[in-house]
Protein backbone atom coordinates (compact mmCIF):
# COMPACT_ATOMS: atom_id res chain seq x y z
CA UNK A 1 0.00 0.00 0.00
CA UNK A 2 3.12 2.38 0.67
CA UNK A 3 4.32 1.79 -2.61
CA UNK A 4 1.27 2.74 -4.28
CA UNK A 5 0.50 6.13 -2.29
CA UNK A 6 4.45 6.53 -3.43
CA UNK A 7 3.69 6.33 -6.96
CA UNK A 8 0.34 7.93 -7.03
CA UNK A 9 1.65 11.04 -5.71
CA UNK A 10 5.58 11.25 -6.89
CA UNK A 11 4.85 14.38 -9.18
CA UNK A 12 3.63 16.13 -6.60
CA UNK A 13 5.89 15.24 -3.89
CA UNK A 14 8.98 16.32 -6.47
CA UNK A 15 7.17 19.70 -7.07
CA UNK A 16 7.17 20.18 -4.01
CA UNK A 17 10.33 19.65 -3.33
CA UNK A 18 11.68 21.65 -5.89
CA UNK A 19 9.59 25.03 -5.03
CA UNK A 20 10.47 24.48 -1.62
CA UNK A 21 14.37 24.49 -2.63
CA UNK A 22 14.14 27.77 -4.69
CA UNK A 23 12.08 29.56 -2.02
CA UNK A 24 14.80 28.64 0.32
CA UNK A 25 17.23 29.71 -2.54
CA UNK A 26 15.33 32.99 -3.00
CA UNK A 27 14.76 33.67 0.78
CA UNK A 28 18.71 33.04 1.15
CA UNK A 29 19.36 35.21 -1.21
CA UNK A 30 17.43 38.46 0.20
CA UNK A 31 18.77 38.11 3.45
CA UNK A 32 22.37 38.07 2.43
CA UNK A 33 21.48 40.87 -0.13
CA UNK A 34 22.35 39.03 -3.47
CA UNK A 35 18.93 39.44 -5.02
CA UNK A 36 19.38 39.97 -9.07
CA UNK A 37 15.92 40.62 -9.91
CA UNK A 38 13.52 43.14 -7.95
CA UNK A 39 10.00 42.00 -7.71
CA UNK A 40 7.77 44.89 -9.72
CA UNK A 41 4.35 44.34 -11.58
CA UNK A 42 5.96 43.70 -14.83
CA UNK A 43 7.64 41.03 -13.47
CA UNK A 44 4.70 39.54 -12.11
CA UNK A 45 2.89 39.57 -15.35
CA UNK A 46 5.53 37.83 -17.09
CA UNK A 47 5.49 34.82 -14.92
CA UNK A 48 1.61 34.53 -14.67
CA UNK A 49 1.29 35.27 -18.99
CA UNK A 50 4.01 32.66 -19.24
CA UNK A 51 1.82 30.09 -16.74
CA UNK A 52 -1.16 31.02 -18.50
CA UNK A 53 0.64 29.91 -22.19
CA UNK A 54 1.87 26.67 -20.41
CA UNK A 55 -1.74 25.85 -19.64
CA UNK A 56 -2.40 25.86 -23.06
CA UNK A 57 0.57 24.02 -24.72
CA UNK A 58 -0.17 20.98 -22.22
CA UNK A 59 -4.04 21.22 -23.02
CA UNK A 60 -3.06 21.04 -26.58
CA UNK A 61 -0.55 18.06 -25.98
CA UNK A 62 -3.27 16.29 -23.67
CA UNK A 63 -5.06 16.19 -26.43
CA UNK A 64 -2.71 15.17 -28.72
CA UNK A 65 -2.16 11.71 -26.60
CA UNK A 66 -6.10 11.16 -26.56
CA UNK A 67 -6.19 11.12 -30.15
CA UNK A 68 -3.48 8.97 -30.43
CA UNK A 69 -4.03 5.95 -28.04
CA UNK A 70 -8.12 6.32 -30.27
CA UNK A 71 -6.07 5.81 -33.62
CA UNK A 72 -4.93 2.18 -33.59
CA UNK A 73 -8.15 0.89 -32.66
CA UNK A 74 -9.77 3.10 -35.38
CA UNK A 75 -7.40 1.94 -38.23
CA UNK A 76 -8.08 -1.59 -37.40
CA UNK A 77 -11.85 -1.29 -37.61
CA UNK A 78 -10.88 0.07 -41.04
CA UNK A 79 -8.64 -2.77 -42.48
CA UNK A 80 -11.49 -4.91 -41.05
CA UNK A 81 -14.41 -3.20 -42.66
CA UNK A 82 -12.60 -3.47 -46.13
CA UNK A 83 -12.65 -7.11 -45.44
CA UNK A 84 -15.95 -7.61 -44.81
CA UNK A 85 -16.13 -5.10 -48.40
CA UNK A 86 -13.82 -7.51 -49.90
CA UNK A 87 -15.91 -10.65 -48.75
CA UNK A 88 -19.65 -9.53 -49.56
CA UNK A 89 -17.95 -8.46 -52.80
CA UNK A 90 -16.82 -11.75 -53.70
CA UNK A 91 -20.06 -13.07 -52.60
CA UNK A 92 -22.46 -11.25 -54.01
CA UNK A 93 -20.42 -11.19 -57.46
CA UNK A 94 -17.50 -13.42 -57.58
CA UNK A 95 -15.31 -10.18 -58.20
CA UNK A 96 -11.69 -11.95 -58.96
CA UNK A 97 -10.03 -8.40 -57.54
CA UNK A 98 -12.37 -8.52 -54.00
CA UNK A 99 -10.98 -12.36 -53.90
CA UNK A 100 -7.06 -11.18 -54.20
CA UNK A 101 -7.65 -8.36 -51.57
CA UNK A 102 -8.90 -10.75 -49.50
CA UNK A 103 -5.80 -13.04 -49.45
CA UNK A 104 -3.69 -10.03 -48.94
CA UNK A 105 -5.48 -8.52 -46.83
CA UNK A 106 -5.04 -11.98 -44.72
CA UNK A 107 -1.48 -12.20 -45.84
CA UNK A 108 -0.70 -8.60 -44.15
CA UNK A 109 -2.99 -8.64 -40.78
CA UNK A 110 -1.13 -11.66 -39.69
CA UNK A 111 0.32 -10.57 -36.23
CA UNK A 112 4.44 -11.23 -36.14
CA UNK A 113 5.22 -13.14 -32.79
CA UNK A 114 8.49 -11.28 -32.72
CA UNK A 115 6.52 -8.26 -31.50
CA UNK A 116 3.96 -9.79 -29.25
CA UNK A 117 4.48 -8.62 -26.31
Amino acid sequence: MAYQWRTKYALVIRATAAVLTVTLLKLGAHWMGWEILSLNPLFSGIVAANVFLMGFLLSGVINDFKESERLPGELAAILETFSDEAAALYERSGNAIALEFSGYHRRTSQVDPHLVL
